[in-house]
Formats: C-alpha cells, structure tokens, sequence
C-alpha cells in the first residue's frame, strides 16, 4: 500500500503545477493576440519563447487563425503593418503582426529558428538606416517612410494561410520526438540556408530568452561552429560570428 500511496501524493503535488503552467500559457497566449504591442503582445512573445518546445504545439494550432487584430502602440515598430513612422530608434520585425496567424509564424521562426515562409522580404536593416538618414522631420525627429517591396495582400495572405500552416505541422510531425532547441540552434549554425544561420548567430548575440543547456555546452559544442562560422563566405555572417565570438554573452553574462 506505501508505494501506491506515495505514487498518489506525487501525482496530486504534480497536477497542480501542471495546471497552473497550462493556465499561464493559456493567458500569454491571449495576450500574444492581443492589440496592444509594447504592452501585451512582446512581452507575451518573450514570455512564450522560454517555454520553447513546449508550446510549439500552441502555436502551429494559432496558425490557421483567420483573426486580424490591428497593433496599437507600434511607434517604435517597423514591420508592414506600419507605413510611416516618426521616432527616435525602432526595431524591425518584418512580418505582418496584425494576422494572427503571421504573429504565430513570427515566434515559431524565431523559437526553431526557421524560415516557414511567414516573413516579408524587401526591407533589411541597411535599408532602414539608409531611409533614417535621408529623412527627417521638424525638431530632428527621424521620419521613416517603408516600402515593402513584396509585401503581401490580404487576399495573398489568406491564400498562404493553410499552405504555410500544412507546412509547419508537417515539419513538427516530422521533428518533434526529442526535439531541442539547443539542437535546433546547432542545426542553425550549421544550415546551408543564410537566413537559417543569421538567425541563430542573433540570438547568439542577444539570448534574452531561454535555451536549455546552452551555457553548459556553449564551449564544446558551439564555439567550434562559431568558430568555423567567422570564416565564411557570407559577410553577414562572418560579421556576427564575430561579434558572438568578441561579446561571448553566453559565457559573460
């Protein structure tokens, strides 16, 4: 009887925890498709982004939303949603924030560091320092005015939904058993795929959110390919190798 009743105790301290991670999730989560940007939606982003694999599910299932929700609070935004700003410094997300289901796509790009198909192309930040140079408005505020050069329509949206959506639960079906996003981030750095490695060389920069074991086998087994990295051919990504190399934000937090 002992062992059936200590395996009783342990299951009821474990459910409650469960329960309680389930409902924050659920609560980030309408928050992360909530309007407001600065004060609902990044800081959810982020908050969802430490669950890593974990709530990969959530997201590929936010993906077939048809919600659009228009961001508030977006002056130091620049993503498609955004045509002319007035500030003083921003950040670029190049995705279309306002479908709920692009937002989705955003995070999961960002937590796997893929390339699913859900980015708008034609603005990078050369461009955007190129355009806060040129332009500036009374009292020295810079002005930027983006053109997203192929920037979807609404209708080109909902048409890529289910496409992008398929394609993403596939990678998952295909993917999730034993999936890390450590291992995620190593696949990264080694991809043939640019876009792939700048995206893990980012995070590199600046991991602001959780990645487990990461600082544990961040000199045996990322180095070396950081290493390998600052040779490459491709300047954007030598360049950042690097920067991960001179700041080494993982071993210098």
């Amino acid at each position: 009887m002992k062992p059936r009743i200590a395996l009783l105790l342990a299951l009821l301290f474990i459910a409650p925890l469960c329960l309680a991670q389930t409902t924050r999730m659920d609560s980030l989560l309408l928050s992360f498709k909530a309007a407001g940007f600065d004060n609902a939606v990044q800081p959810a982003s982020i908050e969802l982004e430490n669950y890593q694999e974990k709530i990969i599910p959530q997201l590929i299932a936010l993906l077939s939303s048809k919600a659009y929700v228009k961001l508030q609070n977006t002056t130091f935004l620049i993503y498609p949603g955004n045509k002319a700003l007035v500030m003083t410094h921003g950040s670029i997300i190049p995705y279309e924030l306002d479908y709920v289901s692009v937002r989705a796509g955003w995070l999961l790009e960002q937590l796997t560091f893929n390339d699913f198909g859900y980015r708008t192309k034609g603005v990078d930040s050369d461009t955007y320092s190129r355009i806060m140079a040129s332009y500036f408005a009374p009292g020295g505020h810079p002005v930027a005015q983006m053109r997203w050069q192929y920037k979807l329509s609404k209708k080109q949206i909902a048409h890529n939904r289910s496409i992008l959506a398929l394609k993403v639960k596939k990678w998952w079906q295909a993917n999730h058993a034993g999936y890390t996003r450590f291992a995620a981030l190593k696949a990264a750095l080694q991809a043939t795929y640019p876009y792939r490695v700048l995206l893990a060389l980012q995070y590199l920069s600046r991991p602001e959110t959780d990645c487990d074991n990461l600082k544990e086998l961040y000199t045996t087994e990322v180095l070396p390919l950081l290493e390998t990295l600052k040779q490459s051919a491709n300047e954007a990504i030598r360049s950042k190798a690097v920067e991960c190399l001179n700041d080494n934000p993982i071993s210098n937090p």
